[in-house]
């Protein structure tokens, strides 16, 4: 389990450093911004399946003809839905001539459309067998790396990287899909158009929540790529992509302590909450201080991880990395406080609120000041945030205060 782990953290450190120093600045902008556009083709064909069909499968999992209809019926809105994403793509490709120019790598990236469909990660959740995709995954993430690695030599050759990407990403999903028909016996059942408007009507409300919360998660440097070059979006995508990657590492903590106070709030919601007030202390403390660290060596930090076409990623990286610290403080009160005291209305619209913000203040400050506006959209939208998840909480003393006392 800990090499399966590890390949997702020390695989991405290789191949990002390699990527950036072979096509330079503008061509990773291209590929940034093109992975960026498919993001939310993958976002609409997921509809929130990830939390309804994980908790259907759930109560059905025991149920092989109840588990039959759910996944034919899911399986199937998500094709219906990866055939209109198809066919918005071809249609900005056919009238936008920005994108036209690069029609390739777009079409190249979109192939993590049906990966994801096939991939169908939501089942796996709700039969509690996750392990099944460690394979798959790590049958993704080498061949990427061996292939980029292998023929990954020159500039012109950049198209590779989403060759690779969604081409191994694809064949990860043809593993998975195969596990689930072979290991769990699922058998496709056509399912009727009720099925089908039933699946829609139970996954809306999650789609749009979810969509909104990758409204600022996602979106900077697509907004970015709208207002500026596409050697800006280059510069921005690689400094976000070393914090991101950063953030990441303390993700294992993070997701450890979710069922951690779950299973601690039935017994006592005070002592819970002394377990969460513990890890926004130290995670909140330790998270600052890699912060200062990445500001104060922001600049040998990118040139080791990117290379010297790459100095106006320092700016952003000195921006950015503020995020770590923030990001991680949100993921706490919003996902481990809020969720687990059944506060996820109020969190959803808090972070909807967000993401509408951040699309207007990207959209203003990237025309204006280019990657380094979107860094300063990025910081803020999670500033904002975190103010947003402190007064609501601060305004629930009969909670907290408790736990202090």
């Amino acid at each position: 389990m800990f090499f399966f782990q590890a390949t997702n953290y020390i695989l991405p450190l290789v191949t990002i450093p390699y990527i950036v120093r072979v096509i330079g600045p503008e061509k990773f902008g291209i590929l940034s911004f093109a992975e960026a556009l498919n993001q939310y083709f993958v976002m609409i064909t997921e509809y929130g399946f990830n939390i309804t069909g994980t908790q259907q499968i759930s109560l059905e999992r025991d149920r092989a003809a109840s588990r039959n209809a759910i996944f034919s019926s899911i399986t199937a809105v998500k094709l219906l839905l990866m055939v209109l994403c198809a066919l918005v793509l071809i249609l900005l490709l056919i009238f936008v001539e920005s994108l036209r120019r690069d029609w390739a790598v777009y079409l190249l990236y979109f192939s993590m459309v049906p990966a994801n469909v096939l991939l169908s990660y939501w089942f796996y959740l709700g039969m509690e067998e996750m392990h099944y995709l460690n394979y798959p995954n790590l049958i993704t993430k080498l061949g990427y790396t061996a292939g980029i690695f292998l023929f990954l030599h020159r500039e012109e050759d950049f198209y590779l990287v989403p060759l690779f990407y969604g081409g191994f990403m694809v064949v990860g999903g043809i593993v998975s899909a195969a596990v689930i028909f072979r290991k769990f016996k699922i058998k496709w059942e056509k399912p009727s158009r009720r099925d089908i408007f039933d699946c829609l009507k139970k996954g809306w409300s999650i789609f749009v929540s979810t969509f909104a919360i990758n409204l600022y998660r996602r979106s900077n440097v697509f907004l970015l790529g709208l207002f500026a070059s596409k050697e800006a979006v280059g510069f921005y995508s690689a400094g976000e992509k070393i914090v991101v990657v950063l953030q990441s590492l303390f993700n294992p903590v993070i997701q450890a302590f979710y069922p951690f106070i779950s299973r601690k709030k039935k017994l006592s919601a005070r002592h819970s909450l002394k377990s969460i007030f513990f890890l926004i202390k130290w995670l909140g403390g330790g998270t600052a201080l890699l912060a200062i660290a990445i500001i104060i060596f922001a600049k040998p930090l990118t040139l080791l991880a990117l290379g010297d076409k790459f100095l106006p990623s320092v700016r952003v990286l000195q921006i950015a990395a503020l995020v770590i610290s923030l990001g991680v403080l949100n993921y706490v009160l919003g996902i481990i406080f809020m969720t687990n005291f059944d506060f996820e209305k109020e969190f959803s619209r808090r972070v909807m609120v967000t993401g509408l913000l951040n699309i207007i203040l990207c959209s203003m400050l990237s025309y204006f000041f280019l990657e380094i506006g979107a860094a300063i959209a990025f910081v803020f939208a999670e500033f904002f945030l975190l103010i947003l998840l402190s007064v609501f909480i601060a305004r629930r003393q009969s909670l907290w205060r408790p736990a202090n006392g």
